[in-house]
């Protein structure tokens, strides 16, 4: 597609190296019940036309927002946006980003027999990244490659980039949506929930407030995030490897006190990566052995370097002409 950003770039660009999404859930009783979402790519679609800017193609997106996805709208839309804009890309020889909660290189899908979508052919990023997969869930949104448009400055991206990731570390662009009640909001009609647990608003997070949220519910024994925390330990080392990388490409093209910020923020990042289990090998059902408490201070530690991070970028984003 002559299009020169690679998977880090795309990472750094889009916010997505720097963010940890948490959300609130406002019930109609009053209920209000906050936790970690790593899941859906909320973070990723608001972003999508500065990221046309700065790889000068228009990209066109495809989306499903997370309230609105129970299983029969999900399905509908699969069948009513996703699949026709893969054929129509995927016969002019366009891949298209398929989001789900990772994203992947969709080359084309398979139906049954009876008609009924079996899988997505999928490329996955990482080091088997040219190896041809299967995905056979339904995808919340499909991102893909349209015509040339005016490209943004590099510097001027980096120094908008940097504002941004300093607006999601702060929580500066944690934001509500309010929606119409869906008492059956899985499609099942014969599920018809308690009216006091039907959400009508939930406020995202981005940043301080989701790790924050994270600590608690790994210590509320209600909660599912202790005995899931494998998979948030993953997702955030996913989001977070790009960090470093794409940070000190940034401070070759900038004055020396702007890339000591940026290098120091790199650091920072590398030290969160540390705290994390090694992605080489792991299985996020069988994290490392820790208690309550242990996962929790891991936490405290990463918010720490996050927020140490953070003070990096601002201090970059001042120096940044």
């Amino acid at each position: 597609l002559n299009i020169a950003a690679d998977y880090d770039t795309l990472m750094g660009d889009s916010g997505m190296a720097f963010v940890c999404q948490a959300e609130a859930l406002h019930k109609k009783g009053g209920k209000v019940e906050k936790h970690l979402n790593t899941n859906w790519p909320f973070s990723f679609v608001t972003r999508v036309d500065f990221l046309s800017q700065t790889l000068g193609r228009r990209l066109k997106l495809e989306y499903l927002p997370d309230y609105a996805s129970g299983a029969a709208s999900l399905r509908e839309f699969n069948y009513e946006h996703v699949l026709p804009a893969i054929e129509t890309e995927v016969k002019e020889g366009r891949p298209v980003l398929g989001l789900d909660s990772s994203s992947m290189v969709v080359t084309g899908y398979k139906r049954a027999p009876d008609g009924v979508l079996d899988s997505f052919f999928v490329h996955w990023p990482g080091p088997h990244a040219n190896r041809l997969s299967t995905f056979e869930e339904y995808l919340v949104g499909v991102v893909a490659v349209g015509g040339p448009i005016p490209q943004l400055d590099r510097k001027e991206a980096d120094r908008l980039v940097i504002q941004h990731a300093v607006s999601l570390g702060r929580d500066a662009l944690s934001h509500g949506v309010s929606f119409p009640e869906v008492p059956d909001a899985s499609g099942d009609s014969d599920c018809i929930p308690n009216p006091e647990d039907v959400v009508t608003s939930r406020t995202y997070y981005t940043g301080c407030e989701s790790f924050a949220v994270w600590k608690y519910s790994i210590m509320d024994e209600t909660s599912q995030a202790y005995e899931e925390r494998g998979y948030a330990y993953r997702n955030l080392a996913l989001l977070r490897r790009s960090a470093p990388v794409y940070l000190r490409a940034m401070a070759l093209r900038h004055p020396e006190n702007v890339a000591k910020a940026l290098n120091q923020a790199a650091d920072f990042y590398d030290q969160v990566l540390n705290e994390l289990p090694d992605l080489n090998d792991y299985d996020p059902v069988y994290p490392s052995e820790e208690t309550r408490q242990e996962a929790a201070d891991r936490i405290s530690r990463i918010a720490t370097l996050e927020a140490k991070a953070i003070e990096s970028l601002e201090e970059a984003k001042g120096a940044i002409r």
